[in-house]
Formats: C-alpha cells, structure tokens, sequence
C-alpha cells in the first residue's frame, strides 16, 4: 500500500510534469517537426496530403537545424498556391516526384518548381505533384491523375536515386502505391493494397502526431525507425549500392517497362526526366569511383529509346561546386537546400527557353 501510495503522490505526477516539460520544450525551444497529414484519394489510388491543416512548420535534426514552413493547396499537395483544372487557358509543366519535390526542407516558395515558375509566368503555369518516398512507379500513377485533371503540356519527373529499386515490390514494399512485379518474364504494376493503408488523418493518429515530443523522437530522432537499420550496407547518394549484375538487369528491364508505359500515357506531350547529382562523391572529389554510373547509362538509353528528353545533373553541379564552392544541400541533411532548389530552377529555365520546342 505504501509503494502504491508513493507512486500515486510523487511518481505519477512527477512523471506527468516531466512530460509537460518537455512538450512544451519541443513546442517552443526546439519546435519539433510537424508534418500536414496524408489522406489517401481511393478514386485517384494516390496518396497526398489533407489540407485540413494548410500551413506548418517542418523541421529537421535534434536541434531544429532546418526550419521551414509548408503550405498545402487545394489539391493537396505542397505549393504555395492553389491549383485549377483549366490554369487560365495558360500551357502546363507539371513536376512529378517524391521528397525533393514535395520540398518540405525549405519553404514552399522556394522550391525549383515554384521558382521556375516565377521565371515562366505568366507565359506558362508551372505545378508540384510531390511526395516523400515514393518511386518512379508510383510518379506514372501521378502522371495519370495529372493529365486527367489539369492537362498539362510538358510533364517532368524528377529522379533519384532510389526510385529504380524501389518500383519493385520484390525489393522494397510499400502498400500504398502502385508497384512493378514480375512473373514469367512478363512485368506488370500492382496496384495498392487498400486493405492495410492507414492515413495519419485516423483519429488515434492525429492524437499521436498532436504531441510535440512524439514528433521530435519520431521525425527529428527517427528513433522508432533506428531499430530497423541494417548494419553493414554499403551506402552511395543515400542508397543501397546496387552492385549486381543480375538486379542491374531486372532493374533495367522493369524500368524499361515503365517508360514505355509513361510514353504511352503522354503521346503529344513534352516529357522531361531530370536526374539528381551524387552530390556527396562530388563535394569529396571522387565522382571517378561512384558505381551509380548504370543507372544514369539506363535512363539516356531508355530515354533515347523512347524520345523523351533528359537532363543529367551530374556535370552542372560539378562545375558548378568547382567553380563557388557551395553545397546544394545542409550539412544535417541530403535533401537540397534553398542554393540547390535555384540552381534547378535556373538551369530548366535556361533549358526550356533554349530547348523550345
């Protein structure tokens, strides 16, 4: 009784004052990161974000080194204006992509489509479909929806590096997007498994992300995923390292897949694929060695092969870190920050104005 007692006077509410504490710490001193919550659209099979909550702030790292604030539209995706299905009679580029594009690391202004799109208005109208961790799969279930909704005149996606592997559901599962499998030789894309999808807008979630400190362990600690890890892999521009022939080949074959399905979807319409730099082995000097080569090699070829155009980061952001000696994205982070965002923005500006076609 007297154990019970004690724990019901000074531990329990010593406990409850702790947590006070540090919510208000996480809230105020460090802002922990507060995302918008995703809602999935079951008639368009995609996710995005619920604009429920339109703006908030984004951090990133133990001490909020990176604070930024994001805006979410009525069509629910990150950009600071609205999108319409006609955008005034003006011609379309539509950016496709996942994080990079989605630009919760630096303000919603400042992302590369937003900024080209300051460059272009009001010639053309320039639109973000962008979200974390997606792949090039799931980039052809958005390009679907783009077209059907706002009928754009060039599409450009946007490419990482792990958007190849991940398109695989053999390779990495993911159960809200659309994914290639392979069977008897024959590719084909599974859709999602709506069965299982569990949007951050459940009740039980929105009070869970409703806690600041949640959110600092959960998004700037990523201390829930640290007991996932494995130990041991090789790690090149933020990915696994994807060494074998063998995978190298199916990769190839399933991404040719996919391009031809992209060609298909886009007959009449300018489309664009822009690859991300291996920025970490150009800031080091040691580009020479990177074994990221085939997939720049798979998507000229595949490029080539089905007419579409494609810019390679690599030399620009080479010649460009030569000659200014300045990072395209923070120390804390690999996500680019406001200098990589213009730069893009000015290299597609001077790409399209010279490559009109």
């Amino acid at each position: 009784m007297k154990t019970i007692k004690n724990v019901l006077i000074i531990t329990l509410p010593t406990l409850i004052l702790l947590l006070i504490i540090l919510e208000l710490f996480f809230r105020f001193i460090i802002p922990a990161c507060n995302p918008p919550l995703t809602v999935y659209d079951y008639e368009e099979q995609l996710t995005h974000y619920s604009n429920e909550k339109p703006q908030g702030l984004y951090t990133v790292g133990k001490f909020a080194g990176i604070r930024s604030r994001w805006t979410i539209n009525n069509s629910g995706w990150n950009y600071p204006i609205d999108y319409s299905e006609i955008h005034d009679g003006k011609p379309l580029i539509a950016v496709i992509g996942d994080s990079f594009i989605e630009s919760f690391h630096v303000n919603s202004d400042r992302s590369y489509p937003y900024l080209l799109r300051g460059k272009s208005f009001p010639e053309k109208e320039v639109y973000a479909f962008g979200l974390g961790g997606i792949p090039l799969s799931q980039y052809y279930q958005i390009n679907k929806y783009v077209n059907k909704k706002f009928n754009p005149e060039i599409v450009i996606f946007n490419l990482t590096h792990s958007d190849f592997e991940e398109s695989f559901r053999k390779f990495f599962y993911r159960r809200d997007i659309w994914q290639i499998e392979k069977l008897d030789s024959v590719y084909s894309l599974l859709p999602p498994d709506i069965t299982n999808i569990s949007p951050t807008t459940t009740t039980w979630k929105k009070i869970l992300y409703g806690s600041a400190f949640f959110r600092y362990l959960h998004r700037n600690l990523y201390i829930f995923q640290l007991f996932g890890q494995k130990k041991g892999v090789d790690l090149e521009a933020n990915v696994k390292i994807v060494d074998d022939v063998q995978k190298q080949s199916e990769i190839f074959q399933g991404t040719d897949f996919l391009f031809e399905k992209i060609r298909k979807e886009n007959e009449g319409r300018r489309v664009i694929f822009i690859f991300d730099a291996p920025r970490t082995m150009i800031y080091d000097g040691t580009l020479a060695m990177s074994k990221l080569n085939w997939m720049y090699e798979m998507v000229n070829s595949l490029s080539a092969k089905y007419k579409f155009e494609f810019i390679d980061l690599t030399n620009p952001m080479q010649q460009d870190f030569a000659r200014n000696h300045i990072k395209f994205n923070s120390e804390i982070d690999h996500h680019w920050n406001e200098y990589g965002h213009e730069f893009i923005a000015n290299l597609l500006f001077e790409y399209l104005k010279n490559n009109n076609q």
